[in-house]
């Protein structure tokens, strides 16, 4: 009668056996390269940055369109700020102009933040909030990016001073902090004389100066 006999257990010497085990170590290996890879990548552009790595980031965001022009600078602009009367009593519009008199273009913020002062000293009691009611011409865009020898425009309102008018005794001394990511300038007004400010039409209101963003090219007959 014949026996069968088991199956005979593999020996490590079978190459049936050792197929999965070098199947595993290979796998590990690749596991191990690329983590070396992506460790050596690493430490090559930690070691860029810290050698001087504005140049890389600019090349990095550059394709990727993360960067852009850098922020504009106080030194590089040229700006000036008008109110007059809107139509409405107690209530002056106008805008800030700004120019890039450098080489080479810059960014503008979204909107800027600025505040009327008197003899370098913000007006109390005037807070500055976002212009939204600014209806642009039809030739008027939206602009974060102010080209050398480019003008931009941010229209500006100002509505019901009820308080001291110090400026009366010396108009030229009313101006405007424009507040930029790179550094603060006083713009001057643009015909001082004939913006006394604002008319008092509602003693319980708050005064408001608002501030909307910046649009190229300048208004129809806006004359600098």
């Amino acid at each position: 009668m014949a026996i069968a006999l088991p199956p005979r257990p593999p020996t490590q010497d079978d190459p049936e056996a050792l197929i999965p085990e070098a199947r595993e170590r290979q796998r590990r290996r690749w596991l191990i390269g690329g983590a070396s890879v992506v460790v050596a990548v690493a430490l090559g552009l930690l070691i860029s940055v810290i050698a001087g790595g504005s140049t890389l980031l600019g090349s990095i965001r550059g394709p990727l369109g993360l960067g852009g022009a850098p922020s504009c600078k106080p030194a590089v602009l040229i700006a000036r700020f008008s109110l007059q009367g809107a139509g409405f009593f107690g209530e002056q519009a106008g805008g800030l102009v700004v120019k890039n008199q450098g080489n080479s273009s810059c960014a503008l913020p979204a909107r800027p933040r600025v505040s009327l002062q008197w003899n370098g000293h913000d007006l109390a009691g005037l807070p500055e909030t976002p212009r939204a009611d600014y209806r642009p011409d039809p030739a008027q865009r939206l602009t974060r990016t102010l080209h050398p020898g480019r003008w931009a425009f941010a229209p500006l309102r100002w509505s019901d001073w009820c308080k001291q008018r110090p400026w009366n005794r010396g108009a030229s001394s009313l101006s405007l902090s424009l507040r930029l990511p790179t550094g603060t300038m006083e713009v001057r007004m643009h015909h001082p004389s004939g913006t006394p400010g604002p008319q008092c039409s509602a003693p319980g209101h708050p005064s408001i100066f608002a501030a909307g963003p910046f649009y190229s090219p300048l208004p129809t007959g806006w004359n600098l």
